[in-house]
């Protein structure tokens, strides 16, 4: 799982260049981000049971509608850029860079 602060400052630095309705997404998803600060441990830190089964659970939703807004743990961006550039030596492409 990723870190809930990760999530928070790119959901923060998306809103700057968000129109209404992506803002608008993105602020419900730091709320839930909030509620989950505030009212739950994480997970990983629950002996293993139903507690940490349903912290788990919730950690996957938040993730999930992270990722459905364009969130890619930094991880997982390193590796597509690594990708990005292998496929580029072999092939002679250019496939654009993100970063």
């Amino acid at each position: 799982m990723y870190n809930l602060n990760d999530v928070t400052v790119w959901a923060e630095e998306e809103m700057r260049e968000a129109d209404k309705p992506r803002a608008a997404d993105l602020k419900r998803l730091m709320a839930r981000l909030q509620r989950e600060r505030a009212h739950f441990r994480n997970p990983a830190t629950l002996p293993v049971g139903p507690e940490r089964a349903v912290g788990e659970a919730r950690r996957r939703r938040l993730d999930k509608k992270a990722r459905s807004l364009g969130y890619l743990p930094l991880s997982e961006e390193l590796a597509a850029e690594v990708g990005k550039e292998i496929v580029k030596q072999h092939s002679g492409l250019d496939l654009g860079s993100s970063f």
